[in-house]
């Protein structure tokens, strides 16, 4: 997908998600639901979210903890201090231990836990979308 402009009236979302029939799925919701919204999608490792967030101002990260990293918490707390306004969504199932001590409060952070259903991520898009004044 090529890159858009940043455009100040709109709400900017980045997703990111390993699993590319799931992203594109997510996506889809995303786009019915919000149609005017600037929304950057990202499959590959936290490479490619780290360049996307220095790159661009967000104000919704949904994502999965990154994998390959020894840390996966001190990565997301280091994506939150790059989009500082952001509030972040944490795709995870189980096995991805996320410690919240080393993430920041505030802009809140959602943990969603796979599986979940569509309805319920666009739930918590909602939520964040809230808390961040835009949706």
């Amino acid at each position: 997908m090529p890159v858009q402009a940043h455009s100040a009236n709109k709400f900017h979302v980045l997703l990111h998600e390993s699993d590319e029939q799931l992203l594109w799925a997510l996506e889809r919701v995303l786009r019915s639901r919000m149609p005017a919204h600037w929304i950057l999608t990202a499959t590959a490792r936290g490479g490619e979210v780290f360049y996307l967030l220095r790159r661009y101002p967000f104000d919704l990260v949904i994502t999965v903890p990154p994998d390959g990293d020894a840390n996966p918490s001190q990565t997301l707390a280091l994506w939150q201090g790059i989009s500082k306004d952001a509030a972040f969504i944490v795709m995870s199932d189980r096995q991805s231990a996320i410690d919240r001590r080393v993430l920041r409060s505030a802009p809140p952070m959602i943990e969603l836990e796979k599986p979940f259903t569509l309805p319920t991520f666009y739930h918590a898009v909602r939520r964040a979308g809230t808390w961040t004044g835009e949706v």
